[in-house]
């Protein structure tokens, strides 16, 4: 019977296949992002009726992003043009704000009425 000291090793396939997904996992990079709950329920759904996961999911788009597949770069330029609207309409309500706020001012040279 084999004593506890000498446990069977694994060979250097399994060994050589073990280093490699520990150097995988140690090389790949991590993000963390934050979205409204709402969306964040709603994608979760979504990818479990296709029975994905957010890692593979994300990972596969900036894939098809790095490799300019054009439905991926539509869709990050569909998220360039939301996002300039957002700041355009910014900054027409700050421009708005501040007519208005011109507009109120008291005008010393105005007669008292």
């Amino acid at each position: 019977m084999p004593s506890e000291h000498h446990q069977k090793q694994p060979g250097p396939v399994k060994e050589t296949a073990r280093i490699k997904a520990a150097l995988n996992i140690a090389s790949k990079k991590s993000i963390h992002t934050a979205m409204h709950p709402g969306i964040h329920k709603g994608f979760r759904i979504a990818l479990f009726t296709r029975e994905l996961s957010m890692q593979e999911t994300f990972e596969q788009f900036a894939t098809l992003c790095v490799e300019e597949h054009p439905a991926a770069l539509k869709i990050l330029d569909l998220i360039l043009k939301q996002k300039r609207e957002r700041k355009m309409n910014a900054l027409t309500n700050k421009y708005d704000q501040d007519l208005y706020s011109v507009i109120d001012f008291d005008n010393p040279f105005e007669e008292d009425k």
